[in-house]
């Protein structure tokens, strides 16, 4: 945790206030340059993770849609081994995409 100097201006400045005063804005410089470079990665982490998170919830959403309808299907009756293969190729496809984005 950085420290913010108070910068007060004297009205009589000698010479040694005065270093003291550039030093002070020197430092308030420094920590404006040391937060706005923080602050660009931490916006870019934020920005990716809220995308990673659309996808995967996007992702769950699509496979319980999946494991539904597959449900359904054997319910019916209809055990048709073609759609059950193809389920489990889409859902090996999803999980594959899943661990690309951890």
């Amino acid at each position: 945790m950085h420290f913010i100097p108070r910068v007060t201006i004297p009205k009589r400045i000698s010479h040694t206030n005065f270093l003291k005063l550039v030093k002070n804005i020197s430092n308030l410089i420094e920590l404006a340059r040391t937060f706005c470079s923080k602050l660009g990665v931490l916006l870019t982490w934020w920005c990716l993770h809220i995308l990673q998170k659309d996808e995967i919830l996007k992702l769950i959403k699509y496979v319980e849609q999946s494991s539904a309808n597959l449900v359904e299907s054997a319910e019916g009756g209809a055990s048709d081994s073609s759609h059950i293969s193809s389920s489990s190729a889409r859902e090996r496809e999803l999980e594959v995409q899943v661990l690309q984005l951890q």
